[in-house]
């Protein structure tokens, strides 16, 4: 059997090793560990959804005519530009299938999507890594320094879906204009984009530098995650290549009048906000009373360094054991004692930083 597989599977396939997260019942749990939204959609929103369900949506290939031209007017960029996709994921995916082959070199963050290595992998790509630096940035000139000829891409997170830094535009720019130089592609991960209204999106410069896509979800904003809808921006040109490894049908119809109903009722968007920033800010304000370090991030996430409560890992056991979740420890030795923490709502603060309070009176006994 052993070598019937090694003859008919893809030796890069083979030496693929996928972690399997789905041994927890994780609806037990208060999870803060996944960056999902943790509070309901109005109930306007949801009878809206259910009012467009009808047989003939479930039966029928729906034509996606109105949900780009919604899109576009909902991002400001024409539709020729944008590419609907099963989640930021696929978007990603459909960039390897279009120009990645065995061989290329791509470079990427230290701390980013892991579907980018495994991507690499199933196609025979070789990565290279850029580490973090000691203030918690990823440098554009050491970027440069590692282009060789074999270079077919750079991946820039921003913000960055593990520590939620950004880059600045004009660093943006110089970068995709020296990879232009050098043909190199430039993926430009946005999944975190609009969450917080100091992050400015840098969508224009793909009119600027033909080399650029950017990716987005609306996993993380509105907290659509389990929709799985994600789309790609590029120039037209660009996007005429990636369109043609496009599944016939990008996304189901269900998906597709939810996002319509979305965009015609942004309300959505605001209430999220407010409650995302309400919850947050208590987060601070207690965190800060108990002297405890925090990190402020453009994402729906805050980083909180817990050195002294037993170390991270026994503060993860202790927190499950109360039923809550969160992202397991770092492997970087500059995060060591740093944890990662969905911000959901004013309630799941409330029982974190309760909980908190108590792991530190406990661990002065």
């Amino acid at each position: 059997m052993k070598e019937l597989y090694r003859k008919i599977i893809k030796p890069q396939i083979h030496d693929l090793i996928r972690i399997d997260e789905s041994s927890i019942n994780r609806s037990d749990y208060l999870c803060l560990d996944k960056n999902e939204r943790l509070f309901s959609f109005n109930k306007y929103f949801i009878e809206d959804i259910r009012k467009k369900i009808s047989s003939r949506l479930l039966s029928t290939y729906f034509d996606l005519k109105l949900t780009y031209k919604k899109l576009s007017e909902f991002t400001d960029v024409p539709v020729s530009n944008l590419l609907l996709t099963f989640g930021a994921d696929m978007g990603i995916r459909h960039i390897y299938d279009t120009c990645i082959r065995e061989g290329d070199h791509i470079i990427i963050p230290s701390l980013s999507y892991a579907m980018y290595k495994v991507y690499a992998q199933m196609f025979g790509a070789k990565i290279e890594v850029i580490k973090i630096n000691n203030n918690w940035t990823f440098s554009i000139d050491e970027i440069f320094s590692r282009i060789r000829n074999s270079t077919k891409m750079v991946v820039l997170e921003s913000p960055n879906g593990t520590i939620g830094t950004i880059y600045n535009k004009e660093e943006i720019k110089k970068c995709s204009k020296i990879l232009f130089d050098n043909n190199i592609l430039l993926l430009i991960d946005e999944t975190y984009w609009a969450i917080d209204d100091r992050y400015e999106s840098v969508k224009d410069i793909v009119n600027e530098c033909s080399n650029v896509v950017i990716v987005r979800s609306f996993s993380k904003m509105p907290g659509l995650a389990g929709l799985r809808v994600g789309y790609l921006i590029s120039n037209k040109e660009l996007m005429g290549y990636i369109l043609r490894v496009r599944p016939l049908h990008e996304i189901s119809s269900f998906s597709a009048i939810v996002i319509e109903s979305l965009i015609e009722n942004k309300k959505n968007i605001y209430e999220y906000k407010k409650e995302f920033n309400k919850s947050k800010s208590y987060l601070q304000k207690n965190l800060s009373e108990l002297n405890i370090e925090y990190r402020d991030t453009y994402a729906n996430f805050i980083l909180i360094f817990l050195p002294d409560i037993g170390g991270t890992k026994n503060i993860n056991n202790r927190l499950r054991e109360q039923n809550v979740l969160f992202k397991k420890t770092f492997n970087e030795e500059i995060l060591s004692g740093w944890i990662r923490l969905s911000i959901g709502s004013i309630s799941d603060s409330k029982k974190f930083i309760f909980l908190l309070k108590k792991m530190i009176i406990e661990g002065k006994k």
